[in-house]
């Protein structure tokens, strides 16, 4: 099933890519054909997953999440097309737009060339000690979750962002470390995916790629430093291209932030919807699985609630005093109050993945160390 989907994405990309060169990258086509091919790919890639689950009979939690991020990713590398904000080193030619396009990485491009910047030996020995440090620890880090329950500080009551709200709940220390532990799977198991497609383009094609973590949980110095620079900068990347910049353009700062967290929001629920709950049949251990416990609206929720802080932090930045106290704390102090802002509120992003047996479901691609029962 996994090379399935990557043979699928292959084709899929390939095929995408043609196409928006010569359509919403030529500036000869009418808007007319522009505004027709974007509806036509943006509407596939919401309903190829569903599609494809039925016509090859996926039903693994963790092979149609696989399936469902390159069609997020396309979704707003198209919108980015349309609305031209794809960086101009891409459209250069069609080959470097297709790696550009096809691929789940930010390439770099040198500023005065434009060109995309050439990988050296010393990048490609970086991207396989990533690589293998990536898959070990995440090895290790699931084989002691999975061993726990993926609650390895026990079961605690906070939930649903509809539920009754108790701020004591969200603040319990058992609840906050599962949210940091289930966030560092989450943060580990991208980076597996990246320092792969890293490796294989600064080897094989010879183009130098972005880091997309940068230790945002321990080192961010403010919500927009967490989610700008150090978290996930792939999805950053296509989010400010696809959907911030072309709202900006009409409206204020805050608006085009919720407006984009909000847009991450609705697709996250698509994911949610497409990889854990549609026509879920012949899975091991599925009497484990409670599809009335996944509640559509948390990823939702969650995204909307931190669009919020950032526009928050805007405000608050202006004054002089925030700013100074911005300087002065020291950074694991800083680091610590900007995860607060967030990591009480993690369980209703994570909590549909943990309903939907998503994280069981990985360890099948992985290394993993079960304990079996004597009996």
């Amino acid at each position: 099933d996994v090379n399935t989907v990557i043979l699928h994405t292959m084709v899929l990309s390939l095929i995408l890519s043609i196409v928006i060169y010569n359509t919403l990258l030529n500036s000869g086509c009418s808007q007319l054909v522009k505004i027709s091919t974007t509806a036509l790919i943006l509407t596939s890639c919401v309903i190829g997953p569903y599609v494809y689950s039925d016509v090859m009979e996926f039903h693994r939690p963790a092979v149609r999440f696989m399936m469902c991020l390159p069609h997020f990713v396309i979704f707003f590398k198209t919108l980015e097309a349309f609305f031209g904000f794809t960086p101009a080193g891409a459209k250069s030619s069609f080959w470097i737009f297709h790696v550009y396009f096809s691929n789940a990485v930010e390439l770099e491009f040198d500023e005065k060339t434009i060109e995309p910047v050439k990988s050296t030996w010393s990048d490609v020995f970086q991207s396989a000690r990533d690589v293998i440090f990536n898959i070990g620890f995440n090895s290790i880090l699931t084989s002691f979750m999975s061993a726990h329950g993926f609650k390895p500080f026990g079961l605690c009551h906070a939930g649903k962002f509809y539920d009754s709200f108790r701020i004591s709940e969200y603040l319990d220390p058992r609840h906050l470390g599962n949210c940091f532990l289930i966030a560092v799977v989450l943060q580990q198991g991208l980076a597996v995916g990246d320092s792969i497609c890293s490796l294989i383009i600064q080897s094989v094609y010879g183009m130098k790629v972005q880091r997309n973590m940068n230790n945002p949980l321990l080192e961010s110095t403010s919500p927009s430093d967490f989610w700008g620079r150090r978290w996930n900068l792939m999805v950053h990347g296509v989010l400010k291209r696809g959907m911030y910049k072309p709202i900006r353009q009409y409206s204020s700062s805050t608006i085009a932030s919720i407006a984009t967290f909000t847009a991450s929001g609705i697709l996250h629920e698509w994911i949610v919807h497409s990889a854990l709950m549609y026509h879920r049949i012949g899975i091991p251990d599925e009497s484990l699985y409670k599809p009335d416990n996944i509640a559509l609206g948390t990823p939702f929720a969650f995204f909307l609630w931190n669009g919020i802080v950032i526009s928050i932090e805007k405000k608050l930045g202006r004054f002089k005093f925030v700013h100074y106290l911005s300087l002065r704390l020291p950074r694991p102090v800083a680091a610590l109050l900007i995860l607060m802002s967030s990591l009480p509120f993690g369980v209703w992003f994570a909590d549909p993945y943990y309903e939907g047996r998503l994280f069981w479901d990985q360890e099948g691609l992985l290394w993993t160390i079960i304990k079996i029962d004597s009996n």
